[in-house]
C-alpha cells in the first residue's frame, strides 16, 4: 500500500498575481492543485503538477518555497495503482502548460456568471493541461469516474470531486 496526496494551494510569492486572479474569479482560498507522493528511493516527497510552463516534478523544499498549502487529501492505493500513477506522471511530464486552455476556462467562467452553460472551446487537457485538468486526468487514469468533462475542470470544480472520494482507492469500482 502506498499513499497519494492530492493538494490545493496558493502562491506564496509576494506578487502572485495569477494566483490572486484565480482565487478572486473562483471565490476560493486556493488557486492550484497538485499530487504529492513519497519517492521510492528515499523518504523525500515528490510534487507533480502543471505549473510555470510545463507539467513537472518538484522537491518538497522547492514547492513549499513557491506555494502555501491550503488543503490536502490522502488516499491509499495498491502497488499496481501506484505504478499506474507513476507511469502516467512520467508519460505526461514536460508537456507544455495549457496557456490557451486558461482562456477557454475564462470563457466558461464568464458564460456561467452570465447564466449560460458552455464548454471550454480549447479541448487540450490531455496534451497541454492546467493543474486541475492534470489531476483530473490522473484520477481518470486510476479508474476514478468523473462526472465532468476534464477540459472544463477548474481547481474549484476539482475540490468537491477529491473531497468526496473514498480514502481507499484500491478498488477500480469506485462509484
Amino acid at each position: 500500500m502506498k499513499t497519494l496526496t492530492i493538494g490545493f494551494s496558493k502562491s506564496s510569492k509576494k506578487f502572485g498575481v495569477f494566483s490572486w486572479l484565480i482565487m478572486w474569479v473562483q471565490g476560493t482560498p486556493y488557486s492550484h492543485t497538485y499530487l504529492k507522493y513519497s519517492a521510492a528511493w528515499s523518504d523525500r516527497q515528490i510534487y507533480f503538477q502543471a505549473s510555470h510552463s510545463s507539467v513537472n516534478f518538484m522537491s518538497e523544499e522547492r514547492f513549499l518555497a513557491e506555494e502555501t498549502v491550503i488543503k490536502e487529501f490522502e488516499f491509499l492505493v495498491c502497488d499496481s495503482k501506484f505504478n499506474q500513477m507513476q507511469d502516467f506522471a512520467l508519460d505526461t511530464s514536460a508537456q507544455p502548460y495549457g496557456i490557451a486552455t486558461i482562456f477557454g476556462l475564462g470563457y466558461v467562467i464568464v458564460a456561467e456568471k452570465l447564466g449560460f452553460k458552455v464548454h471550454n472551446p480549447i479541448r487540450s487537457a490531455s496534451n497541454t493541461p492546467v493543474c486541475s485538468q492534470l489531476i483530473a486526468e490522473l484520477l481518470k487514469n486510476l479508474d476514478v469516474p468523473l462526472l465532468m468533462i476534464i477540459d472544463d475542470i477548474t481547481p474549484k470544480d476539482l475540490m468537491p470531486i477529491v473531497q468526496n472520494l473514498p480514502s481507499d482507492l484500491i478498488s477500480t469500482q469506485i462509484i
